[in-house]
């Protein structure tokens, strides 16, 4: 990873490998802690719990979004919307949504289409919205009818689900290493 990647105490993450995971095909709840505002804990895939949890703690960012209906691709919870966990102004999003989009692929030049082969994403990494993507983005460059907010998509076969769903038959998540080994 980019950041510290045994930040926190919770193991190690290589964001240049993947795996592809297939059990347990359920949703897990995040933790309390990983949401923005006190908003209530949503679900993810659980195949991506460890992913959600290593990179808000590294990046220092909460989950506004997970698996919800009304986006064009969480309804299996195989995406998360983030930003800062710190105060929202420019330099939390320079040290946390912006370093995590760098660091799976995200570059401006891709911006606009967010999607690989477009972008050079990271093999577990499907999809990221932000700075150029329409509605995405730090508050500087949000318009009014968008809320800021980084998006990330793990490679699923399940990919664009907008409906709330089943988890799918199997996710690319990036290896995470216990702390300790």
């Amino acid at each position: 990873m980019g950041r510290s990647a045994a930040a926190a105490g919770a193991g190690a993450a290589d964001l240049h490998a993947a795996e592809q995971q297939t059990t347990p095909r359920v949703h897990a709840t995040l933790p309390a802690w990983a949401m923005a505002g006190g908003r209530p804990a949503q679900l993810i895939d659980a195949r991506l719990l460890k992913n959600a949890r290593r990179l808000l703690r590294t990046y220092r960012l909460r989950v506004t979004a997970a698996r919800e209906g009304g986006h064009n691709t969480p309804g299996d919870g195989t995406a998360l919307d983030l930003v800062p966990a710190e105060p929202v102004d420019q330099d939390a999003w320079d040290r946390s949504a912006g370093p995590l989009a760098r660091d799976l692929g995200w570059s401006r030049a891709c911006a606009a289409s967010g999607s690989r082969p477009t972008c050079s994403l990271v093999p577990a990494i499907q999809f990221v919205g932000y700075d150029g993507y329409a509605n995405h983005g730090w508050p500087g460059t949000c318009s009014a009818n968008c809320p800021p907010h980084l998006h990330i998509s793990w490679v699923s076969p399940c990919f664009g689900t907008s409906a709330p769903s089943a988890p799918c038959e199997r996710v690319t998540a990036i290896p995470v290493t216990p702390a300790g080994s």
